[in-house]
């Protein structure tokens, strides 16, 4: 598209064409929404002189603006789901072995409404899980091992880990060693970094004297103190 504007008094007309292609192709980009590349042309009528290839009295300036486009908004979008998992796996990596020796939860990397499943324990509520953990480590001594953690997908991780329970003393006569091995699937907001839900699945062993006492399968896991 071209526009024919009046050159300013006392302007030299190199400078006046500068200041009113400027203001045009800001007006332009601050109007297009994902439009296709448009050239737009000004033109300056002037009584002092040439400038350009319009002829005497006339000048001419053209430039091209690129909108951004979708396929780079995605891009970026996905890029930033990157940076925001691998943020969130590296604080779960320093956060999960000491969750049962002492108890710590950073909240402010939860929500408070976090909810929590296994196969035995359905939980909702960040404060009520919290209670949850320090009543296991009130009646068990825990040992937690993390072997890995990973994403998948947007906007979750995995984690492969083994856990090891026993009673402490004075809860039970008997005191048979619980081994779980298994993985917890942490739901995670993708903008915030929030840890929204952990849904853990596990094998259960339990042992006694040295021996293996009973099984109870639980889905799924893999169970790792085997190698």
């Amino acid at each position: 598209m071209a526009f024919a504007l009046p050159a300013a008094q006392g302007l030299p007309v190199q400078q006046h064409v500068e200041r009113q292609a400027a203001r045009l192709h800001v007006a332009g980009l601050a109007n297009r929404r994902q439009a296709a590349p448009s050239r737009v042309s000004v033109k300056v009528q002037s009584a002092a002189g040439t400038f350009g290839q319009e002829g005497a009295g006339s000048a001419q300036i053209s430039f091209r603006g690129e909108p951004a486009s979708a396929s780079t908004n995605v891009s970026s979008s996905a890029a930033n789901s990157k940076a925001v998992l691998e943020d969130v796996r590296l604080f779960l990596q320093a956060e999960l072995p000491g969750l049962f020796s002492s108890g710590r939860i950073t909240k402010e990397r939860y929500a408070s409404d976090f909810k929590f499943e296994d196969p035995v324990t359905r939980v909702t509520g960040l404060d009520q899980f919290a209670s949850y953990l320090q009543l296991l480590r009130s009646v068990f001594a825990i040992t937690f091992d993390v072997h890995s953690i990973k994403p998948k997908g947007a906007t979750e991780l995995v984690t492969r880990w083994t856990m090891t329970m026993k009673f402490k003393l004075g809860f039970a006569i008997y005191r048979p060693e619980l081994v779980f091995t298994g993985q917890s699937f942490y739901g995670v907001d993708a903008n915030t970094g929030i840890v929204r839900s952990q849904l853990d699945v596990f094998l259960l062993c339990v042992f006694y004297g040295g021996c293996s006492y009973a099984y109870f399968i639980l889905p799924s896991g893999w169970p790792d103190w085997v190698s």
